[in-house]
């Protein structure tokens, strides 16, 4: 499984890949719009987990081209992700899940990892 996080937060970078990460499992990050949309573009992932805001762009902007990549699912992670108009928008653009920060990493491994693969 890959897996590819984006998020301004290097914090979050860091204590998503060291959770996530494991054997048959490879995480990727990136800091930014720019950065994810480029990764996307050149790799095949299973998931990604998107920051909201982000430089350079939004997450939402990523969610658009992940709805084109069959094989790639996404969540959305966000301090905004309670307010009922992202999530919904969120939802729209594809994204399988939003979780609110400060969220559960259990909660979101369960989502990555007990989900039905993508088609």
């Amino acid at each position: 499984m890959r897996i590819l996080v984006v998020d301004d937060d290097l914090g979050i970078r860091r204590l998503l890949a060291a959770a996530l990460a494991g054997p048959g499992v490879v995480v990727e990050t990136a800091e930014d719009c720019p950065a994810g949309l480029k990764l996307l573009a050149g790799d095949k992932y299973d998931w990604a987990i998107v920051d909201y805001r982000l430089p350079g762009g939004s997450g939402l902007d990523i969610l658009r081209v992940v709805t084109d990549l069959p094989q790639t699912q996404a969540v959305l992670i966000s301090a905004d992700g309670a307010d009922p108009k992202l999530r919904e928008e969120a939802l729209a653009c594809g994204a399988k899940a939003v979780f609110s920060k400060p969220f559960s990493v259990y909660a979101l491994k369960e989502k990555l990892f007990n989900s039905v693969p993508a088609t």
